[in-house]
């Protein structure tokens, strides 16, 4: 799948009005301007209201759903009411966006933009996830919209809506569910040729709106990871590392969870309250980097045109939505803009990547703080050299070298099923690394050689040679067939090996995800280093530097990141024979970008 570099779009004159103040002259510029900087591809929000404009007139006759007062059973489009004039200058984009090669994604259901909902007033008191009345208009409107716009080739996905789960975030999951079913049934019945993305954002493997369920009715899932609405992401400043994995963590976590490709379709700084043009460059380089890496299927910035020059709701009221975009409503282009052209470039000159290597599978479960897990179990693997994915505890087993069941917590802590899979894979010859959250697992004195002489809450920092670790649980252990890797400087085992068949299995006495996800800069920090000791890949390229992200695809090809203070590293395993931005001579790789491809042989 080619990566999309692109934006969300409206248009530099009229913002969230864009339908309502449409002017061709306008849009054809702005799309001139935007593929001018590498953008091959858009998103943009028929906004629901201005496109099925019906009113419930309360009239106790056989017509109370009018368009301009007139029968919706006697407009062009009788049995949604869509609007002729709006699906008309619809089509005016998608010519224009063919006249300037940019492939448009087609957010369907807009009835939520901005913290502001734009639904048709006949319907805009009831629920539209949950409400009959409202669904069946949704799907109503769905099917002539897209019968009018298929034929368009420069649509290349259909989606949900935007953010459609923001409409109703505590409604029934079955009903969501229903929702689903009925909204991507119309959408590939009307269309069945191309692809169905989600749309949403802030979902889990445990909620209202599961990824699981996502996965099952779409095909490619979306991620938003703004740091200021996704949680623990903003306690660094963007140009951090951790920060700068945000986007690849969370895509990461939603598509092994959905089992499902991933696309990072809102991605920004919110503005230059958290960042100025020269920080929002640095961060949209190491994120857009990281994305392409990792596997994403492509890097959608927000938004297009500033929004400071308008006087309508959101943006008279909310300063943050004034100025997210990377270019003034004039088309004057910000440093931002600029950096996503050279990264765009260099997408180009590298091509399509394969999914990179994984290294070692990170259970999560149920009694956790599943997003937080995953936040720190993915950079984590980072600095260790290492790149992880996903299961959920209701998920099966795959086959890999290293399994983390990380933070285990409460008394449920994995499934008895899945705990029986994953003894199996030990004895086979797997290496297991369990943190310790207060949680319980059966046979934890066969599968880790340890015996418990106590358990307190009581929170300890557990302090070892180059760093500690908040714990709020204790376990007082002494070793029956463990090895003790660790002791802390109180004298406690902090990390076991246990030989378990033709495996081991490592038992760290401390809650390492948690720790590092609620850390400050936690790339400072020698945590990393729990990973490295156990959990071991099949790799021949290997640098002794944390803080440099090497992404692997098979035995040749690697990505790589660097946010170290280093431009030069000594290589003697393998031998690069190509480089994007650097050069390799007499063992030493010389970085001229902070991102990197390379090919190598042993």
């Amino acid at each position: 799948m080619k990566f999309l570099t692109g934006v969300n779009y409206w248009a530099s004159n009229a913002g969230l009005y864009t339908w309502r103040n449409f002017d061709e002259k306008v849009i054809d510029k702005d799309f001139e301007f935007l593929s001018s900087f590498g953008i091959d591809t858009i998103r943009v929000f028929p906004s629901w209201d201005v496109f099925q404009p019906i009113e419930d007139v309360h009239t106790a006759t056989a017509f109370p759903y009018r368009v301009n007062d007139l029968p919706v059973e006697y407009t062009n489009f009788p049995d949604s009411g869509l609007s002729p004039s709006a699906i008309s200058n619809f089509k005016t984009l998608l010519k224009l966006a063919k006249k300037h090669n940019l492939k448009v994604i087609v957010a369907l259901v807009t009835g939520w933009m901005s913290g502001r909902k734009f639904m048709p007033s006949a319907i805009a008191h009831l629920n539209p996830i949950t409400d009959a009345k409202a669904v069946n208009f949704e799907c109503r409107f769905i099917k002539d919209f897209i019968n009018e716009t298929k034929g368009f080739e420069q649509i290349i996905a259909w989606e949900l809506g935007n953010e459609c789960n923001a409409m109703s975030l505590n409604s029934d999951e079955n009903l969501n569910e229903l929702w689903l079913s009925a909204v991507s049934s119309t959408i590939k019945k009307a269309d069945p040729s191309r692809p169905l993305y989600a749309g949403m954002h802030g979902l889990s493997a445990n909620g209202k709106w599961k990824l699981q369920t996502l996965g099952y009715y779409t095909d490619v899932q979306t991620t938003h990871p703004y740091p200021l609405f996704t949680p623990y992401c903003s306690k660094d400043k963007l140009t951090a590392m951790r920060s700068a994995f945000h986007a690849s963590a969370e895509s990461s976590y939603y598509s092994s969870i959905s089992k499902k490709p991933c696309l990072v379709e809102e991605v920004g700084t919110l503005g230059p309250m958290f960042a100025g043009q020269d920080a929002e460059a640095d961060y949209l380089e190491k994120a857009y980097a990281t994305s392409f890496a990792s596997g994403t299927t492509g890097f959608l910035w927000w938004c297009s045109f500033e929004q400071d020059v308008f006087d309508f709701p959101p943006y008279d009221v909310i300063a943050m939505e004034q100025t997210v975009a990377f270019a003034s409503s004039k088309r004057e282009p910000k440093k931002s803009l600029y950096k996503l052209k050279e990264m765009a470039n260099f997408a180009k000159t590298v091509g399509d990547l394969d999914k990179p290597n994984v290294d070692a599978t990170v259970i999560l479960t149920n009694n956790q703080d599943e997003w937080k897990t995953a936040y720190g179990a993915y950079v984590l693997g980072v600095q260790a050299g290492l790149t992880v994915d996903f299961i959920y505890e209701n998920q099966k087993l795959p086959n890999s070298n290293n399994y983390i069941l990380p933070c285990i917590t409460e008394t449920c802590s994995i499934p008895k099923i899945l705990l029986d899979d994953l003894v199996k894979k030990v004895e086979s010859g797997a290496n297991l690394l369990v943190t310790y959250n207060g949680g319980y697992i059966g046979k934890f004195e066969t599968l880790t050689g340890l015996d418990v002489l106590g358990r307190d809450e009581k929170p300890t920092v557990k302090k070892f040679d180059g760093g500690e670790i908040l714990s709020n649980f204790n376990l007082e252990l002494k070793p029956t067939t463990a090895k003790i890797e660790l002791y802390a400087k109180d004298g406690s085992v902090l990390l076991s090996k246990n030989q378990v068949g033709k495996g081991c299995v490592y038992f760290l006495n401390a809650p390492l995800e948690y720790a590092y996800t609620d850390s400050f800069n936690p790339e400072d920090t020698n945590l990393y280093t729990f990973y490295k000791r156990t959990i071991k890949a099949d790799n021949s390229l290997e640098f002794n530097e944390s803080k440099l992200a090497v992404y692997r695809y098979g035995k040749t090809k690697a990505m790589l990141i660097n946010f170290s203070d280093k431009s030069e590293f000594i290589v003697s395993n393998v031998k690069i024979k190509k480089v994007v931005n650097g050069t390799f001579n007499s063992g030493v790789l010389t970085l001229t970008k902070p991102y990197a491809y390379i090919e190598y042989e042993d």
